[in-house]
């Protein structure tokens, strides 16, 4: 984590497009990556900042995608509330359940 993002002094909080944009934290957390949502969170990341974006659902055989502007935490929790309403496994969506987690945790 030191050598990826504190050494070189990486922006864990810079933003993809603009203001409203989607932070690495949004991303790693909406994306299902605990590991890299708890290094983010250990390095500085702000849970709180919303960013504006869409997301593809993982549910069986779709293209469906959810637009929104939420936090980390509102950005998972609507992800996987959205997933189980379309039948993704439990087990499918348990790397979200781990960001979910981390991030209630940081609050």
């Amino acid at each position: 984590v030191n050598f990826l993002i504190k050494e070189p002094g990486a922006d864990v909080n810079a933003r993809q497009d603009g203001a409203n944009g989607l932070s690495p934290l949004i991303i790693a957390a909406a994306r299902g990556l605990p590991s890299l949502v708890k290094a983010l969170l250990e390095c500085g990341a702000d849970p709180t900042r919303r960013g504006e974006g869409r997301f593809r659902l993982c549910a069986p055989a779709s293209h469906k995608t959810h637009k929104g502007c939420y936090t980390a935490l509102e950005w998972v929790e609507t992800l996987y509330k959205l997933e189980k309403e379309n039948g993704v496994p439990t087990e499918s969506s348990k790397p979200l359940w781990q960001c979910l987690e981390l991030l209630r945790s940081h609050q």
